[in-house]
């Protein structure tokens, strides 16, 4: 069922490349036609696209968040609609289509993460608070009908229940839980296996969940959940953390590691296990290994020197191929570890690769960069325009606001406007400069490429490079604004980021 989608969008992007100008304009028609009604809901919502028609718990709230910067009510539909169909028990559905499904729960992206943004971007408490009630039975669920154990991790019972489609991580395993109720699980010697990635998103989802008690007014509910999650924290590292090879795995039921290297140890980089050491440590040997994870067009969904590894002749394949949603969910772990120099490569291998494609399609060989599986697909098209975001133009961060000051290639001048929190910002970039607006008054200007971090107001924080030079900002005085513009280089103070392993991209090229 189609629904009338012609939103005023909240962000725009100009710029004097026209593949890059008409590449976007395309990912925001396919995401307009992509914001569809399902049969069992009132409501439209952006659906995953392609031979994908529904909404998956995974990813659709994340991409709702993301295509919320052009339509915010579609970021508080693909909320709502999760809990709106959520069973009395407290149980999410995984997707929904036609009806909601129960087999299995597919939950990667915490849902308590980007509720809480949302109500933070548009200012909704209303969203913050069902966010809170409905992400708090959850995790009351999951304890109940996954830890059997008693580990305090999240079990997985199925294929689907990772939504690790094809992935050598799975092997013998079910596609989804028996008589589809992801209550049950098979009658095999490896289950239930302790999943590192699962456990994960509910520690994350705990941190988020201690923010939103906090912005709730529920001081002692925020303690809680903190304790919760830290103890979580504790044993994902101590039960599912390999010290041998320095990598995150399932745990058997005997005990075992099932040594799969794959995007299931990167997602408990994604939401924020480690700590800086150990994250640091990850990176170095396995992320950007080439032998691994570091492939022409990163990510490989699974490490390239697994037996099982096939970079993507076998369609919707997390057994290696590059995924469009892997590279989606990238900025929610290199921003908070401040490796914005790395998250640079990705987005700009990644925007090569789909200004150089006809179609936005899911998945693409991570030695060649060839797409396949499907068009018209959701997390591909959000791909390219939250990178022109990033790079470019004007993001939400937890901190502040993010401005990306890189050029776009053979384009002499760009500008990105959007709106958050009831605030306006524009970025005008000319010639490698750039200045920052916040509701009409320019905030700073900058030079170099990187990216700026601000308060809402634009007052400048830190600053980090992502290229081999300097990125130089300054902030400029609404009375002496004209001044600044004439001379705008003559004064730049240097300012280096804080992250000490900024500006080495230089290494990855």
């Amino acid at each position: 069922m189609q629904s009338p989608a012609n939103p005023a969008l909240n962000t725009a992007f100009h710029c004097e490349n026209p593949r890059w100008q008409r590449r976007y304009e395309q990912a925001l028609e396919g995401l307009a036609a992509n914001v569809r009604l399902l049969p069992c809901y009132p409501r439209p919502v952006l659906q995953e696209g392609g031979m994908y028609q529904g909404i998956w718990l995974e990813c659709g709230p994340h991409e709702g968040a993301l295509y919320g910067e052009y339509d915010p009510q579609i970021a508080r539909n693909n909320h709502e609609i999760f809990w709106d169909l959520a069973r009395e028990d407290g149980f999410i559905p995984p997707f929904i289509r036609e009806t909601p499904g129960d087999g299995q729960l597919q939950t990667v992206v915490p849902l308590a993460q980007t509720a809480l943004e949302c109500a933070q971007k548009l200012g909704q408490e209303s969203l913050l608070a069902r966010g809170y009630e409905a992400c708090a039975r959850y995790d009351a669920w999951l304890g109940q009908y996954r830890d059997s154990r008693g580990t305090g991790l999240v079990e997985l019972h199925c294929e689907w229940d990772s939504g690790h489609d094809n992935s050598p991580r799975h092997a013998g395993l079910k596609q989804h839980c028996p008589g589809y109720d992801a209550r049950q699980r098979d009658s095999l010697p490896a289950l239930p296996l302790l999943a590192p990635d699962l456990s994960a998103t509910k520690y994350l989802g705990r941190v988020a969940l201690a923010q939103m008690a906090r912005l709730l007014g529920r001081a002692g509910e925020e303690a809680m959940w903190l304790e919760r999650a830290e103890a979580l924290r504790q044993q994902i590292l101590r039960l599912t953390f390999d010290a041998d090879t320095g990598f995150f795995y399932d745990v058997d039921a005997q005990g075992r590691f099932v040594r799969v290297k794959g995007d299931a140890g990167l997602r408990v980089l994604m939401c924020r296990v480690p700590d800086e050491a150990l994250f640091a440590q990850i990176l170095s040997a396995h992320v950007l290994n080439p032998a691994e994870f570091w492939t022409p067009y990163p990510l490989a969904s699974i490490a390239a020197d697994e037996p099982g590894f096939n970079p993507g002749s076998v369609e919707n394949s997390w057994g290696g191929a590059s995924q469009a949603l892997e590279a989606l969910r990238a900025p929610l772990w290199l921003e908070f570890y401040q490796r914005f120099d790395v998250l640079e490569e990705i987005m700009r291998r990644w925007l090569e690769a789909l200004m150089a494609c006809d179609a936005f399609r899911q998945q693409m060989n991570p030695f060649n960069g060839a797409f396949n599986t499907t068009e018209r697909y959701s997390p591909s098209m959000l791909v390219l325009t939250d990178f022109i975001a990033r790079r470019h133009g004007v993001k939400y961060a937890e901190n502040g606001i993010l401005w990306g000051t890189a050029s776009v290639p053979q384009s002499a001048a760009h500008s990105f406007e959007t709106r958050i929190g009831g605030h306006r910002y524009r970025l005008e970039h000319q010639n490698g400069a750039s200045s920052l607006w916040v509701d009409g008054r320019l905030a700073a200007v900058a030079q170099g490429a990187g990216r700026v971090l601000t308060d809402w107001q634009g007052r400048v924080r830190e600053i980090y490079p992502t290229g081999v030079g300097r990125l130089v900002c300054q902030a400029a005085e609404e009375t002496a604004a004209a001044a600044c513009q004439k001379s705008l280089f003559d004064t730049l103070v240097d300012g280096r980021a804080s992250s000490p392993a900024t500006a080495t991209l230089s290494s990855f090229r």
